[in-house]
């Protein structure tokens, strides 16, 4: 896969990520939010780390941007 996602988004990715483990882990929320909420970490940690977002790919956004040797 390509990557389509720029540097900010996905720190920014990653910091929402961060802080919903954070919320997750303080037992606030009932189980099943908890799994829902989980699932949401993983997919925000996924396309953070791998730089790939897949609506991205589907609505044709690619806000990576590559050096061009000149």
């Amino acid at each position: 896969m390509k990557q389509n996602m720029g540097t900010a988004d996905r720190v920014i990715r990653s910091f929402l990520a961060l802080a919903l483990g954070i919320f997750m882990n303080l037992g606030l929320l009932s189980p099943l939010w908890q799994i829902a909420a989980g699932s949401f970490v993983a997919l925000l940690l996924w396309t953070s780390l791998s730089g790939c977002c897949p609506l991205y790919s589907l609505i044709k956004i690619k806000n990576h941007t590559t050096l061009s040797s000149v």
